[in-house]
């Protein structure tokens, strides 16, 4: 049996208080969506405009970090044109996210493999 994720004073995850641990959970949310957006019209190229923030509360101030993205609804070809991106599917984009984040918590030893697999099942 694993040991279980770390905590900080207040009962946060770790993670969160890691300034290398929060960019390195930015970066798999931008990639994803930027393969998102380039897979869905074919075009592998595409720059993709994505602005992230984290926000470590919720609507009643409690401990909820969470990453809003703003992110375009396509990209731009190198030449210069913008290709509207074909509506995608939340629930394979969300579970491709899962999977990523899962593997970074992995590599960052905040999760052993079993247990990121048992949050799989």
């Amino acid at each position: 049996m694993g040991r279980g994720p770390r905590r900080g004073p207040r009962g946060e995850g770790v993670w969160v208080r890691s300034r290398p641990a929060v960019r390195r959970w930015a970066r798999v949310a931008a990639r994803t969506v930027t393969a998102a957006i380039r897979t869905l019209p074919g075009e592998r190229d595409m720059a993709i405009g994505i602005v992230a923030c984290l926000q470590t509360h919720g609507s009643r101030a409690n401990w909820h970090p969470h990453l809003p993205l703003l992110v375009t609804d396509g990209g731009f070809r190198p030449g210069g044109t913008f290709v509207t991106c074909p509506a995608h599917d939340t629930a394979r984009l969300t579970e491709v996210f899962r999977r990523a984040v899962l593997r970074l918590f992995v590599r960052l030893e905040l999760f052993d493999a079993h247990q990121a697999a048992g949050m799989l099942a």
